[in-house]
């Protein structure tokens, strides 16, 4: 009997001590100049605040909860339209595991300076924060521990929010709306850890125009979202380990993005749409993919990626657009990338499409199987590609090689590559211009079986020839060894190479060179200019052996000139040169030295 006294005594202090663990405060208020402080130590403790003032006078809460599975919740409201000053504040801290807190304020107006701070140390904990109304408000969570999420919501103007996660498995949502925010350190997301989420929503335009938002993750799987509507608007991203996914979307006028990835696996898109965007995107490691979509005017977009990586930039529609894209140093492995559909074609990286007047596109990859392609639409547009190149091979013009369309006036297009002596070149470099007074060329210098093509539908595009109707010599006057002094519209530097261009229109200049340096002279190389129109003049310009050149012209008053320089006495081991002229006063002239 004794003993079962006891046991029943013991169960029952048990009982007791388990009950005393659940505790639940609630604290209401109503008047001017409120103050509520709460303190729980246990588990499974419930506080309740709330707060309620006509406008005169500050709130303040703050609760403190040590131990696991505690729940918070604070409400300020505060009604009229006054400037309240000093403004509300609601303080938040828990520790343990599995603790929930909430924080509302409301306050109409011009209420301002409202201040809501939460600090949560522990696995698996929530926190929500939320102000409606006000302005010049300010968030707070700071959350150390593994699971946790941070969710923020703001309805006011002239505010900013921070984020602060250090643990795994962390989610933070920021979503402001009002205008002008960002004063007092912006929109913060700072998060270190694997497998982090955060997202940024933010809102609206006024006075001041000033929004802002920074995402900084460090881990792995971390995934970041940044939305913006409004003018003035910067949202930056930066993020350091695997997998990490970056999204920018923001529309407005005056947009700023940048997206910093150091890690493997990363992917970030910037899509922009307004004016006087400009968009940077930096990736190290290896498989990145940076995708930037601007419309508007006045855009600038610059993707830098050291490693396996491909990039687009299409900007559509406005002017004074400019792209750049550079693949490969500071040291430096690049292979942009092989992407497999298994239909015959080869699609590398970066590709830049131009659709306005005034653009200027710029894409430079240092060795790799490298693809290149610029499009652009519009007048004095500007293209330039260089690629350092090994063991190009392709098998179609699909995002292969180096690829320029412009269609418009007044444009300049250049392409260069280098490759290995004896090996495999850029098999495609093309050029299409539709429009007058465009200018192109092309350079190519090693590489084997290396195709360029220039097709120019237009009159008065330049590479500035002459050939003086022809008193000979010119084409420009032999040798040339890796030309590049004079004008030219090709210049290849290799064997068993095809250059051609392909004309139609009046008053055109273009000239076409070709050699080989090393190994001996031997080139077999051909060259072929077709022209129809009137009032042009062609140079063709071959030093090696075996080599073919052909220029084709229909129309009055042409000037065309061939000059080759090698060894051979037959068709068949030496040099040909054919020119063929249909029209009136017409001048040709082909000169053959061994």
């Amino acid at each position: 009997m004794k003993k079962l006294f006891i046991l029943i005594t013991a169960l029952l202090v048990l009982v007791s001590f388990a009950l005393a663990q659940e505790n639940s405060s609630t604290v209401n208020q109503t008047g001017d100049n409120q103050t509520a402080t709460v303190t729980q130590t246990g588990n499974q403790n419930t506080s309740t605040v709330d707060q309620t003032t006509t406008n005169s006078g500050p709130q303040n809460a703050e609760v403190i909860q040590n131990g696991s599975t505690n729940t918070a919740d604070v409400d300020q409201s505060q009604t009229g339209g006054g400037n309240n000053t000093p403004a509300n504040t609601a303080k938040l801290e828990q520790q343990g595991e599995s603790n929930t807190g909430t924080q509302y304020q409301n306050a109409p107006g011009y209420n301002s300076g409202q201040h809501v701070d939460a600090y949560q140390e522990g696995n698996s904990n929530i926190v929500t924060q939320t102000i409606n109304g006000g302005y010049t408000n300010s968030f707070n969570a700071d959350q150390v521990g593994n699971s946790n999420v941070a969710t923020q919501t703001m309805s006011a103007n002239h505010s900013h929010g921070n984020i602060d996660q250090q643990g795994n498995n962390n989610i933070a949502t920021q979503e402001l709306t009002g205008s002008n925010h960002g004063y007092s350190g912006g929109i913060n997301i700072d998060q270190i850890g694997d497998g982090n989420e955060a997202t940024q929503t933010f809102s609206g335009s006024g006075l001041g125009h000033n929004q802002r938002g920074d995402v900084w993750q460090e881990g792995n799987d971390n995934d970041a979202i940044q939305t913006s509507h409004g003018p003035d608007n910067i949202a930056n991203t930066y993020q350091l380990g695997n997998e990490n996914a970056a999204t920018i979307d923001m529309d407005g006028e005056d947009n700023d993005s940048d997206v910093d990835q150091l890690g493997d696996l990363n992917q970030a898109t910037i899509e922009q749409t307004g004016n006087t965007n400009e968009a940077d995107v930096y990736q190290d490691g290896d498989q990145n993919v940076a995708l930037v979509d601007q419309d508007g005017n006045d855009h600038t977009a610059t993707v830098d990626q050291y490693g396996r990586n491909h990039a687009e930039v299409e900007q559509s529609g406005g002017n004074n657009n400019d792209a750049t894209i550079t693949q490969g140093a500071p040291g430096a492995p690049v292979s942009n990338y092989y992407q497999p559909h298994y239909s015959g074609d080869w699609i590398n990286g970066a590709y830049i499409e131009q659709i306005g007047n005034y653009n200027t596109a710029a894409i430079s990859m240092i060795m790799s199987s490298n693809g290149a392609g610029i499009y652009q639409q519009g007048d004095a547009n500007v293209a330039n590609q260089e690629l350092g190149s090994h063991q190009h091979k392709t098998t179609s013009w699909d995002r292969m090689g180096l690829d320029i369309d412009q269609i418009g006036s007044n444009n300049n297009a250049n392409q260069k590559t280098i490759s290995s002596f004896g090996c495999y070149g850029i098999q495609g470099m093309m050029i299409k211009q539709n429009g007058s007074n465009n200018t192109a060329d092309q350079l190519s210098v090693g590489g084997m079986q290396s195709t360029m093509e220039v097709t120019q539908n237009g009159d008065g595009n330049d590479h500035n020839v002459d050939v003086s109707a022809t008193g000979k010599p010119s084409p420009v006057d032999l040798p040339f060894a890796h030309k590049p002094a004079g004008d030219f519209t090709q210049y290849q530097n290799g064997r068993y190479s095809t250059a051609s261009i392909d004309i139609a229109g009046s008053n055109n200049h273009t000239a076409q060179y070709q050699e080989y340096t090393s190994w001996g002279v031997s080139g077999h190389n051909y060259a072929e200019i077709d022209i129809v129109g009137n009032n042009n003049n062609a140079a063709q310009g071959q030093i090696g052996e075996f080599n073919h050149s052909t220029i084709n012209i229909t129309g009055d008053s042409n000037v065309a000139a061939t000059s080759q320089t090698g060894s051979g006495t037959t068709e068949w081991d030496g040099n040909t040169g054919t020119i063929t002229q249909t029209g009136n006063n017409n001048v040709g002239s082909i000169i053959q030295n061994p």
